[in-house]
């Protein structure tokens, strides 16, 4: 066990793969990895657990955080799709972080054709010109 009494990475995979952890075991686990802050491993527990309201939890974060790879992965695990404004949302939010190529995906899945195109010509610029 590493910090927090958390598994390091070679014993998460166990927990994960090899031994036949309950769902109970790797909820909890998962709520102590997003206590410290580690999505992703959260997202492997909850997802192996079938943990519907954690997976929720992270889609929110991910949403919040302009985290649009880990928002498709959220939704694909949920077997859920986003809207186009839930789309449109966190592309915004990449887009206020600076994270042009994952806004860029996000307003296409939203369907917003002129940010698609502004944010192509930007990238394009080496991110030199305004949104």
């Amino acid at each position: 066990m590493g910090k927090n009494n958390l598994p390091d990475f070679q014993k998460k995979q166990r927990i994960l793969y090899v031994e036949r952890t309950s769902e109970r075991d790797l909820v909890g686990y998962g709520n102590r990895y997003l206590e410290s802050g580690r999505i992703s491993d959260a997202f492997e527990c909850f997802q192996k657990a079938h943990y519907i309201e954690g997976l929720d939890r992270i889609r929110e974060i991910a949403q919040a955080a302009g985290d649009v790879m880990l928002y498709q992965q959220v939704l694909k695990a949920l077997n859920r799709d986003a809207c186009g404004e839930d789309w449109i949302r966190i592309g915004q939010k990449a887009l206020a972080q600076k994270k042009y190529a994952f806004s860029l995906h996000a307003f296409e899945r939203g369907g917003d054709s002129e940010m698609c195109e502004r944010l192509k010509g930007m990238i394009g610029s080496g991110g030199h010109q305004e949104v």
